[in-house]
């Protein structure tokens, strides 16, 4: 099947490949913490693209951001774990069901990894050190329900920072996150 895509017809999955590539917000762990690795799926090449698979209680997996993924493109495609294989945010479900435009679904990639920014450039003003972590390590603390943020003091030093985050979660709940 065929779509206007910016003015030109593509096949639908070229468009989506094209939305997924402008994001990676799957791959560089701002969706996830961790993906499960299944029995089928090809180990040596992810091992070859420097993806460590973990033994934990709940199954084999790998930590985010994962170690093929770079340019926001992957290393291991065609050899791609199964998880990633068949992972659909919901904003290429919407996109897929019509229910989001072209257009506005690059517009929501574009509003997500903006609120991914703030959320960096409040971190780093609060702790400079905090530069660089893995996204699922910085969110994981932060979302703890029972202290979210330790201290009085921490939610003082970090506040910006926290507002930012939850606004970012807010919107990948709402547009990435699947149901």
């Amino acid at each position: 099947m065929w779509r206007s895509d910016h003015n030109r017809r593509v096949p639908d999955s070229q468009s989506a490949q094209a939305l997924c590539r402008s994001c990676g917000l799957c791959c560089d762990g701002t969706l996830f913490a961790t993906v499960p690795v299944r029995e089928t799926d090809n180990i040596a090449a992810m091992a070859a693209a420097g993806i460590e698979v973990e033994t934990r209680a709940a199954g084999r997996c790998f930590t985010q951001p994962c170690a093929a993924h770079t340019g926001r493109s992957c290393r291991v495609y065609d050899a791609r774990p199964s998880e990633c294989r068949e992972f659909r945010c919901k904003l290429l479900i919407d996109r897929e069901s019509g229910e989001v435009d072209w257009p506005r679904a690059f517009e929501r990639v574009g509003q997500a990894l903006a609120l991914k920014r703030a959320v960096t450039e409040e971190l780093e003003r609060a702790e400079p050190a905090l530069a660089g972590r893995p996204w699922a390590g910085l969110m994981k603390p932060w979302t703890n329900e029972d202290d979210p943020a330790g201290s009085p003091e921490l939610r003082r030093k970090y506040a910006r920072a926290l507002v930012a985050m939850v606004s970012l979660a807010r919107y990948l709940d709402r547009h990435f996150r699947p149901n």
